[in-house]
């Protein structure tokens, strides 16, 4: 599945820093040299080489198809077999875990819990959708590196969800769970989440693909393993859909228009809107004030040239709206039954903007150069209409790097820089809850093959930190973290990857909401993961699996609430298993996931940033019928129980909350009609067999319980 080793050392203390940092210049001033030697060199058409680097941006990756795009109708071109990858980077990819888009569009993805459905290690919260949050080996995304086409997301509030997303339009999420390389970004102490949304030039690719030899990365053409394909494009196209929804009645309306302006540009412009009503749980019980209203717009303008150059303008908007007490994910019968306010029922709305420029140049003559540049600025915020209470979080930022290959040797440097402000206004106290942030990073990772079975993976990267608080306190924190992993491949398909590596986040903006005021000559935050994984793929037959352990030292409390210091220090122990079968038409996996973070020196592991939560199962089978364009799966998922643990001494809440054991199920039909072309329809029974259950991951007992039984149908028409 995914071995990210991740391990920090040091904070603000930049005694270590300077130990540290010698080695990364170093080894930047030998890429550098080898860099500019190279580029002297006459210009060659150079040959894809086998080994193929993903770290740099998730480009389309060769995990096995465990689980088939909707069924293609039938059609007369022939589909072009792909070679299995040789993965010679020490990173690609046992640590990753993907989601594309035919997989999203499969299971009609409609909220992050659906999206991340089929991922044992990435649960999300049960309930309403403005309380889902999302959590990788059993922490909370407050503790990695969150971005949505590279822009970062910032934490909003504790109690409702900070990631607004519309999974329709997603090309790709890629999740690094445990801490990453140097390319990961800032803060990424419990790894990253990338959400990587489509382009006109993905939307109007058509046909089966066709593989292209002696080309480095030709205009519209996309990778997949080391083999480059073309696809036929159309000109113009664009979709209507519709979704209804039958558990929480509603519906669901989205559409998209996409061209070429010309050979070299395209465009997309998409809206969707969502009106439901509040659901029902698995008892045939209205959780109430679930209902909500949502809209997105993204506008893209995309340009790509024959000389490697490529250009990404994206604009994004997401609103929405619903009605709700103070705590969204916190079932208010749970409020009232222990003594706690329930606050004002009024309307909430959240929103999010983000504007994202991304220019990329890629000569297909000279392999020294490779720049990737990402620069965008994206404003979150939410509000109570009637209290007039509200946090919002204003994020420029942009990260440049370039990758330079000499021969099976290949280093990507560059740096990142982030710039935060926000502002939150609360009842309880004065208003003006201002705080800045700036981030620079400056890192190096590098593959290095050492021969036919051995390849190794190092790298670095260096943080600094300038905070100031609500108080005007100012506080700076920097460190360098390293990481190396080692891959060996003894034979055909297999490989087998150790690492270690380490993040660091400096003190600095925690919550939007809720700030505080920060201990003097505090300190940053360290994460160390060591992570031991293995990956098999001979087509028909694939597993994968990864042990590992994290630490999180210093941990700081995620919001002002409790505490201006450390809580303690995390550790985190788990492992993940799946294997899979798939042939011609037929697939089936089964995966586990089991972790249990604590904190040392402090009661409630199934507090803020984490939680406790039983073993997960998670078990998936299905079959395309190529002749009618029809896939039919089954996807079920088993939680295993937690016991209680009581609060040393006595108290008003456990350690840890006892949480039941349950299993959902969930069905999933897919259409291509044959006798239309263009027209599809996709069914989902979710919780087919109506059973109440709240989802483990919740820091307390306390959430909302899941919905029942729901079903969902869409039809979909594209031209």
């Amino acid at each position: 599945m995914r071995l990210n080793p991740n391990n920090t050392k040091t904070n603000g203390g930049t005694n270590l820093c300077f130990r540290k940092l010698p080695l990364v210049i170093a080894a930047t001033f030998f890429t550098g040299t080898i860099f500019q030697g190279h580029a002297q060199e006459s210009e060659t058409t150079s040959s894809l080489d086998s080994t193929v680097v993903e770290a740099v941006k998730p480009a389309p990756r060769p995990a096995p198809v465990r689980r088939p795009a909707p069924a293609p109708a039938p059609a007369p071109v022939p589909v072009v077999e792909q070679e299995p990858l040789v993965i010679n980077d020490s990173w690609n990819r046992e640590m990753l875990s993907e989601l594309d888009s035919t997989e999203l569009e499969l299971i009609n993805a409609t909220d992050l819990a659906t999206t991340f459905r089929r991922n044992p290690s990435v649960t999300v919260n049960g309930g309403r959708n403005q309380g889902q949050q999302i959590f990788v080996n059993n922490l909370e995304s407050t503790l990695l590196n969150v971005t949505v086409d590279g822009a970062s997301q910032a934490n909003l509030s504790h109690h409702q969800s900070s990631t607004l997303i519309d999974p329709e339009l997603l090309k790709r999420v890629d999740v690094i769970a445990g801490g990453g390389t140097a390319l990961d970004g800032p803060g990424a102490l419990g790894g990253s989440i990338k959400f990587e949304t489509k382009n006109a030039f993905d939307l109007l690719q058509c046909g089966e693909p066709v593989v292209i030899a002696d080309a480095k990365q030709p205009v519209g053409k996309s990778f997949i393993g080391k083999q480059p394909l073309q696809y036929d494009t159309k000109e113009f196209g664009g979709y209507l859909k519709g979704t209804g929804y039958s558990n929480g009645e509603g519906a669901r309306g989205s559409g998209a228009i996409y061209g070429l302006i010309n050979d070299n540009w395209g465009y997309l412009l998409s809206g969707s809107y969502t009106d439901r009503d509040s659901y029902e749980d698995g008892n045939g019980n209205t959780v109430p004030n679930t209902d909500f209203t949502s809209e997105n717009f993204l506008f893209k303008l995309s340009g790509r040239s024959d000389t490697g150059h490529s250009l990404d303008f994206g604009y994004e908007y997401f609103s929405d709206d619903t009605l709700a007490y103070d705590r969204v994910n916190i079932d208010p019968a749970f409020l009232l039954a222990t003594g706690r306010p329930l606050g004002l029922l009024q309307r909430l709305n959240s929103q999010r903007r983000t504007t994202t420029l991304n220019y990329d140049f890629n000569p297909e003559w000279n392999d020294a150069v490779n720049v990737e540049t990402n620069f965008f600025y994206t404003e979150q915020s939410f509000e109570r209409q009637t209290s007039r209470e509200m946090a919002e979080v204003a994020t420029f930022g942009l990260d440049i790097r370039n990758t330079t290959k000499i021969g099976n040797f290949e280093t990507t440097y560059g740096f990142d820089y982030q710039d935060k402000d926000t502002n939150s206004t609360y009842a309880f106290r004065a208003p003006g809850g201002n705080e800045q942030e700036s981030i620079f990073g400056a890192y190096i990772q590098n593959t290095l093959p050492l021969n036919d079975i051995l390849s190794l993976g190092f790298g670095a990267r260096f943080d600094d930190y300038d905070y100031t608080d609500i108080s005007g306190q100012e506080y700076q924190s920097s460190d360098v973290s390293p990481n190396v992993a080692l891959t060996i491949s003894p034979f055909e398909n297999f490989s087998l990857t150790a690492g270690h590596s380490e993040a660091y986040r400096g003190v600095g903006i925690r919550e939007a909401f809720f700030p505080g005021v920060r201990a003097p000559d505090l300190d940053g935050e360290e994460s160390e993961t060591q992570k031991l994984s293995y990956r098999y793929d001979a087509g028909m037959f694939y597993s994968s699996g990864s042990v590992f352990k994290q630490s999180i030292d210093n941990f700081l409390y995620p919001n002002g609430a409790r505490g201006t210091g450390s809580l303690g220090d995390i550790r985190n122990e788990g492992y993940e298993f799946e294997v899979g079968l798939q042939k011609e038409g037929f697939h089936a996996s089964v995966g586990v996931f089991h972790s249990e973070p604590e904190v040392l020196g402090y009661d409630y592991p199934d507090d803020l940033g984490m939680v406790v939560a039983g073993r997960r199962w998670v078990a998936d089978v299905g079959y395309t019928f190529e002749n009618i364009g029809v896939t039919v799966g089954w996807t079920a998922e088993i939680r295993e129980s937690v016991d209680e643990v009581p609060l040393p001494g006595g108290g008003p809440f456990p350690a840890i909350a006892a949480k039941d054991a349950y299993t959902v199920n969930h069905l999933y039909v897919a259409w291509n009609v044959p006798t239309c072309e263009g027209l599809s329809a996709t069914l989902n029974v979710d919780n087919i067999f109506d059973e109440f259950y709240q989802d483990h991951t919740i820091y307390t007992g306390s959430g909302l319980a899941s919905p029942g039984r729901e079903v969902r149908l869409g039809l979909k028409y594209q031209f």
